[in-house]
């Protein structure tokens, strides 16, 4: 071999450590932004989770109140109709 030779496979392993230092760098900076983005979609799923709890919690109150409206209702129809029926003495 030539000391020309020796240069030239300097030069390319020279060439391939920067190469390969650029994508490790590379598959760092795309690990961290997949990381980071995952973060984000975990974030928001359990806000939509915990929106949707909240919700939930709400409905309850909502059909609460109007299971008890309804009875309200049926206890006072069914007590008009008792005094309707009924007969009334003087």
């Amino acid at each position: 071999m030539e000391v020309k030779d020796v240069m030239e496979i300097g030069n390319l392993a020279e060439c391939l450590g920067s190469l390969l230092a650029i994508g490790c760098v590379w598959w760092q900076l795309d690990y961290d932004k997949k990381c980071k983005y995952r973060q984000e979609l975990a974030d928001k799923q359990a806000m939509k989770e915990q929106h949707l709890r909240s919700y939930q919690g709400h409905l309850q109150n909502v059909r609460t109140r109007l299971m008890t409206f309804n009875n309200r209702i049926i206890g006072n129809y069914k007590n008009h109709q008792k005094f309707s029926n009924s007969e009334v003495i003087f």
